[in-house]
């Protein structure tokens, strides 16, 4: 990676050469290390540099784009050009103002050397200790462990020049065992918070009796969802109902629901990244401070998140949540958090006289812009029974719409997980969710 001074050397050089009103210069750099494994063995090691620029000019309210991974100064504007040629031929944006300010960003600090320079011997150790828990068992085991280094800068004719370093770790097993799996994921900024030991054995405890799963009928139960299953919904939610233009083209489920209830009266759900619960980022692609904003409060639809464009056109300011232009998506929260409960997860499957426990989803699909989805379970799920899980159960399909899910939620666990979709969630208890058949 190019250090943050001959990033900026090279992007004062550009925005100097560039003819355009404004311009804007987004450099994204990225080193990422993979090692994945099947069948109790290691079977591929990758390891990747991936950098890339991405310019917009700006003629009035004619906006162009184009990007490059050559860092060479010519190359560069060589792209800058080209955005230029772009914007004198696309149509007027008439709610275009102005590209961001330069404001104050706060200091982040996640970069673990440990993490970006972690040889694939480390990995490999690390995985290794997964594959023998697994095997002592009888079972057997596969997953990833990816270990990578960021660096974003955004620089543009109006002063911005602001650039962040983040680390990730990221690493999920599948324990397979004659009958049943398995599944659990750990991330972090840092290497060594990584703990495969008992990473493994999370997934091991699915499948320890690997008993035959049997069939239940498709119906309406009461549900247990693990933090991976709750963190896949809110996913989904962010891409369909929170993200800007879904909101503005009436395609979201809050379309036009601002201080109105849409969710059960317990849920809360929030976008803030600058918290290190999470993995914060200071600003956005643009180059503007990220700021907290509570999404759903007690139910109550009661903000959105902006980007300058969305902000600017309705009289609001900036959020910090672009991302780089130009996109589909419009403004979009990055970073949630779904509030917690005051009650722990066994307790919670105390309260269930007969149920379903899931561990995570899978193959889930949008059907309607009220979030009616369809999908399957997958590596964990058990039938309840008074209060204990009794017996594994044959996946299961479902289709249910996520806001009445959420609206129908009898619990909220005390803890909470970040997962790899940089989601941090409890586990959910939900009253009512619809199952339509099993797998064979």
């Amino acid at each position: 990676m190019l250090q943050k001074s001959q990033i900026k050397k090279i992007l004062k050089q550009a925005l100097r050469y560039s003819l355009a009103k404004q311009t804007e210069i987004l450099v994204i750099q990225v080193s990422s290390n993979l090692t994945r494994f099947a069948n109790s063995e290691i079977h591929q090691n990758i390891s990747q540099d991936n950098n890339s620029i991405l310019v917009r000019t700006i003629f009035g309210k004619k906006i162009g784009s184009a990007s490059t991974n050559d860092f060479s100064l010519k190359a560069i504007k060589k792209t800058i050009d080209k955005a230029i040629l772009i914007a004198k031929f696309q149509k007027e944006n008439l709610d275009f103002v102005s590209l961001p300010c330069p404001v104050k960003i706060k200091k982040i600090k996640l970069f673990s050397f440990a993490t970006a320079n972690c040889a694939p011997q480390k990995r490999a150790q690390m995985v290794k200790t997964i594959i023998e828990k697994a095997e002592k068992k009888n079972l057997i085991a596969s997953g990833a462990l990816s270990t990578n280094a960021y660096q974003i800068t955004v620089a543009n004719s109006l002063g911005v020049f602001t650039s962040f370093s983040q680390t990730l770790a990221s690493l999920s097993t599948v324990i397979m065992g004659k009958n049943n799996s398995g599944y659990a994921e750990q991330t972090s900024w840092d290497i060594n918070k990584i703990n495969p030991q008992k990473a493994a054995q999370e997934a091991i405890n699915k499948v320890l009796d690997d008993q035959a799963p049997i069939e239940i009928k498709p119906g309406i139960y009461s549900v247990f969802l693990e933090e991976y299953a709750v963190a896949g919904m809110l996913n989904y939610m962010a891409y369909l109902g929170f993200s800007g233009k879904a909101i503005e083209e009436g395609r979201s489920f809050l379309s036009g629901k601002l201080n109105k209830k849409v969710l059960g009266k317990n849920i809360t759900i929030i976008d803030d990244g600058l918290s290190s619960r999470g993995l914060p980022m200071p600003f956005d692609f643009e180059g503007v401070r990220k700021k907290k904003v509570i999404l759903i409060k007690n139910g109550i639809f009661k903000n959105r998140v902006y980007d300058s464009f969305s902000a600017y056109r309705e009289g609001k300011i900036s959020t910090g949540h672009s991302l780089p232009q130009p996109n589909d998506l419009g403004a979009f929260p990055q970073n949630l958090f779904l509030k917690n409960g005051k009650i722990g997860k066994e307790q919670m499957i105390k309260k269930i006289k007969k149920g379903i426990y899931v561990t995570r989803f899978w193959y889930l699909n949008a059907h309607h812009h009220n979030l009616l989805m369809t999908g399957m379970t997958r590596d964990g799920v058990f039938l309840i029974e008074n209060g204990k899980i009794t017996k594994p159960l044959k996946n299961l399909r479902f289709t249910q719409s996520f806001p009445k899910a959420l609206s129908e939620v009898a619990a909220i666990s005390l803890e909470t997980k970040l997962t790899g979709e940089n989601i941090v969630c409890p586990a959910l208890l939900i009253k009512r969710f619809n199952f339509t058949g099993s797998t064979e």
